[in-house]
């Protein structure tokens, strides 16, 4: 029987791969292993009693071995991902015609994994110039899942290593479109993770010259969130002065002011 090429097993692994990791469903295979069904405890090795007879004992898994076993297969889902992105492309599939393809929403909740492949697909159409920017990809996730749902999803996007910049774009963009169903979900999601006031004033776009209504919302939205992230801070030096504010609004103190009329901070939650 002729021998196969080393680029063959190469594309059975991916395929294999492929079927097994790339939606962290594995057939046959337990999803979640725990430490303590290893024999592992907080991250030691725990060595099985003698005459022990649970399964372990007789093939004992090491902490050393585990670590090299997820990197492993971190390096296979990363190459699954890679063959199903080069897929996709060379069939000619765009970005709008894999997200409505490849469901990412569930019952009460978003496959993560599976949403950042598919923004990762954008970004690698991107590079062969495929023109799909981050407003309209921010519009076609608004087409499949409401706007206060996208909200904590699309901030989760900026942990992933390349995705960042779109994540702040598509967040400015939903919030612009959607500001009624996305500013309070937004405040709420930047406190959890801390984020500056100066990143918050930059989302809502509060610096932009602009005095018209929803400029005026978005700066009472401001004071609101450094009202609430003030209470956060243990330190005082932490918390963001009455004059690091004023600095903000320096080219705009006319809707500082006005921002300030209608924010009374003691009633604000």
């Amino acid at each position: 029987m002729r021998a196969h090429s080393p680029f063959f097993w190469v594309f059975i692994f991916l395929l294999w791969s492929d079927a097994l990791a790339i939606d962290g469903n594995q057939t046959g295979v337990a999803s979640t292993i725990t430490s303590s069904s290893l024999g592992l405890n907080e991250g030691r090795f725990v060595a099985p009693r003698k005459g022990q007879q649970n399964g372990l004992a007789a093939d004992v898994i090491h902490p050393v071995d585990l670590e090299k076993s997820e990197e492993r297969n971190s390096i296979g889902q990363s190459l699954s991902n890679r063959f199903r992105m080069w897929n996709w492309y060379r069939k000619g599939e765009s970005p709008r015609q894999v997200f409505h393809n490849h469901q990412v929403e569930g019952t009460g909740h978003i496959d993560f994994k599976r949403a950042v492949l598919l923004m990762k697909y954008v970004h690698y159409a991107r590079r062969r110039k495929v023109p799909f920017d981050d407003v309209a990809v921010a519009d076609m996730w608004a087409e499949r899942i409401s706007p206060e749902i996208l909200v904590p999803l699309f901030h989760k996007f900026r942990s992933v290593n390349g995705l960042k910049d779109s994540a702040d774009n598509m967040q400015k963009h939903l919030h612009s479109r959607f500001p009624d169903e996305t500013s309070e979900p937004l405040i709420a999601t930047w406190l959890i993770t801390n984020e500056s006031p100066e990143f918050v004033f930059k989302m809502l776009s509060v610096g932009e010259k602009i005095d018209n209504i929803d400029k005026i919302e978005n700066a009472c939205w401001f004071l609101k969130y450094v009202f609430q992230y003030n209470r956060k801070q243990k330190k005082e030096g932490d918390k963001f002065s009455s004059d690091e504010i004023t600095q903000l609004f320096a080219q705009n103190k006319p809707l500082l002011e006005k921002a300030r009329s209608l924010v009374d901070t003691n009633k604000t939650n």
